[in-house]
């Protein structure tokens, strides 16, 4: 539907404000490319593994690196010129990194002075943001391939942990202790998420193809286990391989999933139901948790899911492919969804950090008149011809800087 209709409508009553915002945010989701305007100041000596945006202010992106490095960068653009590097406002000191690759980070979701990490060395972190000093450390038996934390609950602190053995563990930050245990799979637990609308409902996916549902306040063992061919759900089997990635949509009330079949698959998270929505094969050679990202905020889902050097964008409701990615030079590792700006972050194992907008048109028109040679003044041109060719020369420069500053401003008072 065309902007104009919409703004029609909403004049005349018949679409409301957040139909508006939302209608708007779908358009921007499907129209991701390359950003020519914006990247990141290179800081990562390996691979990109892990990307991770805080949403109290939707400024600072965390982003963990092969090599144990964790990297905060700042996203906003405060200059005013559209053509930006985003600078590193912070590392971790070689004193306090990992030792190995970074797999997971995550920010405290009520206040961006807290973050946590995991990784190849066995290790959970917990980081004071001002800092960058580790004010809690978890050892674990394996490799701790994900771990995550509510975004929904406010009766526990508890962070759901995914290591090379066959279990998940909970631990308690407010105790530093390890309260439960999560056994039900045969082989490493390389995916754990938390529901964003059941604060004690969490999600397993191993290695052994099987997803699980627990309740942690439930002692007789899992809920549920995701099966494909809808099968009992008991002794389901989500997938004919490792399962690689799981991501929940914004509501809670739908699951995504992708395994090394090459199959994501979009499960109804109250009955278990697999949707059988067909997004073809996406095709990845990793041993690892891949991080996929879904838009928010939008009347249709989008799904972002690395394949290679790739990213692939589906409809995650109808299965459609809405089209692929292009940039990096080896494996994508993770993306990361800004519901801000409706971009998305991408870090992949050729050290780079891309950014994909959808403001790639506005872009395109701004490099075309930087191209273009301003014209000279003859000797024979007064002042004001002079500055209003000046003038004339500068105006598509202007143009994409009105299109994305804030052109929101209040009323001048009587």
């Amino acid at each position: 539907m065309a902007m104009m209709t919409v703004l029609a409508l909403r004049e005349a009553g018949l679409c409301k404000p957040k139909e508006v915002e939302a209608i708007q945010s779908t358009q921007r989701s499907i129209m991701l490319d390359t950003c020519k305007l914006k990247d990141f100041a290179r800081s990562h000596n390996g691979g990109v593994n892990c990307v991770e945006l805080e949403l109290v202010e939707g400024r600072y992106l965390l982003t963990g690196g092969g090599k144990g490095a964790i990297v905060i960068y700042d996203t906003w653009n405060c200059s005013g010129i559209p053509q930006h590097q985003y600078e590193v406002v912070s590392s971790v000191s070689t004193e306090h990194k990992h030792k190995f690759s970074v797999e997971t980070l995550q920010w405290y979701p009520f206040d961006n002075g807290l973050f946590t990490s995991s990784g190849s060395d066995k290790v959970l972190k917990i980081w004071d943001a001002n800092t960058l000093v580790p004010a809690e450390t978890y050892e674990f038996s394996g490799i701790v391939y994900s771990h995550h934390m509510s975004t929904c609950a406010t009766e526990h602190n508890l962070i759901i942990v995914g290591t090379s053995s066959s279990q998940a563990k909970l631990i308690d930050m407010r105790t530093g202790s390890s309260i439960q245990i999560l056994r039900g799979h045969n082989d490493s637990v390389y995916c754990v998420q938390w529901s964003p609308c059941l604060p004690f409902v969490v999600t397993t996916g191993s290695l052994d193809g099987k997803i699980l549902f627990w309740d942690i306040r439930m002692a007789k063992g899992q809920m549920l286990a995701l099966d494909q061919h809808n099968g009992a759900k008991s002794v389901g089997c989500a997938h004919t391989g490792h399962v690689l990635a799981t991501k929940f949509l914004e509501t809670g009330y739908g699951l995504l999933s992708y395994g090394s079949d090459g199959v994501v698959r979009f499960w109804d998270t109250f009955s278990g139901t697999n949707m059988l929505v067909n997004y073809g094969k996406v095709y990845n050679d990793v041993q690892r948790c891949l991080k996929m990202a879904v838009s928010s905020a939008t009347n249709e889902p989008v799904l972002y899911i690395p394949e290679g050097e790739k990213i692939k964008s589906f409809d995650v409701l109808s299965g459609q492919h809405i089209k692929t990615l292009s940039g990096h030079f080896r494996q994508v590792n993770c993306c990361h969804y800004n519901p801000f700006t409706h971009e998305v972050y991408s870090g992949s194992n050729d050290r780079n950090l891309l950014v994909w907008t959808p403001d790639h048109r506005a872009e395109s028109l701004y490099l075309q008149d930087l191209e273009q040679p301003k014209p000279k003044s003859s000797h024979g041109m007064s002042n004001g011809v002079a500055a209003s060719s000046s003038q004339t020369a500068s105006t598509g420069q202007n143009m994409l800087s009105s299109v994305l500053a804030d052109t929101w401003s209040d009323d001048d008072e009587d």
